[in-house]
């Protein structure tokens, strides 16, 4: 099982863990889907994983988005969730998982839905790209609902795969 904990002030960060974000997020299909546009094909580097640690603990001090890190039984860490803004009507989540750590990420985005809702948020939405079917998967396991597709507006025009789950009984 892993434990997920804010990515805060309070969050201890060791090089290994900054080593270890390097590794996953350069693995091919994390690499692909999220980061070879953003990074022009460079590889994630140290920097990106220092700049992104900073920029989770500013959403928390601010309260305008969530980051939370993932940690397996040894304390390594296997991944990351995060709520990307503070609407309570509809705030996109976003996650990243080690390819080598199976299983993990339908339990930890479900926990995500969890903590959603027992602090206040309405409704939470997610997008995919369409060829990405891991992800797909573990939005229908953790309770989210395929919507269609649609151009995301904070990119260029790409068509993705919207998911929502409605956190009000």
């Amino acid at each position: 099982s892993v434990q997920v904990y804010p990515l805060d002030n309070d969050f201890k960060i060791t090089d290994g863990d900054i080593s270890r974000i390097v590794s996953i997020c350069n693995q091919k299909p994390i690499y692909n889907f999220l980061f070879a546009k953003r990074l022009k094909g460079e590889p994630y580097m140290d920097n990106s994983a220092t700049g992104f640690i900073e920029w989770a603990r500013t959403g928390w001090e601010t309260g305008k988005y969530f980051v939370f890190l993932a940690r397996d039984n040894e304390g390594k860490i296997v991944g990351a969730v995060d709520i990307k803004s503070d609407n309570v009507d509809g705030a996109e989540v976003g996650y990243w998982m080690d390819e080598n750590s199976p299983g993990y990420m339908s339990n930890t985005v479900r926990g995500l839905v969890e903590h959603s809702r027992d602090v206040g948020f309405k409704k939470l939405i997610a997008f995919t790209l369409p060829n990405n079917d891991k992800s797909q998967r573990v939005l229908l396991r953790a309770g989210f609902n395929h919507i269609g597709q649609e151009a995301h507006v904070d990119d260029d025009g790409t068509v993705h795969e919207r998911f929502e789950v409605n956190l009000v009984v």
